[in-house]
């Protein structure tokens, strides 16, 4: 599930990895994620999201009821609105981070 419009981008990925795809999903809107648990017949407690944009990725599963797994970006360039995203991305996992050791977690 990508929000990139251009289908063919997505699709080639796709046919790599021997997967569905679904192109221009609209991330955190939960349409995407609907029809991604139907076309696998799956219950969102079932599906977990592996993404690494808070505001997309993880926002639209925890809103569709689905297990979030964030991730490190494999691509340093991003398009324009995800690097004005990035930094307050940064700051949410630092402080998580920070809460998570005060407790004593690790």
């Amino acid at each position: 599930m990508s929000n990139s419009n251009k289908e063919e981008k997505v699709k080639t990925v796709s046919e790599k990895l021997n997967i569905p795809y679904i192109f221009f999903a609209k991330k955190p809107l939960k349409m995407g994620f609907n029809k991604a648990k139907k076309m696998m017949g799956l219950q969102a407690s079932e599906i977990a999201v592996v993404g690494d944009q808070i505001f997309t990725d993880v926002l639209g599963a925890n809103r569709s009821k689905m297990t979030s797994i964030l991730v490190d970006p494999i691509q340093e360039k991003d398009i324009f609105i995800t690097v004005l995203k990035r930094p307050i991305e940064n700051w949410i996992k630092n402080s998580y981070k920070k809460n998570v050791t005060k407790e004593g977690r690790k």
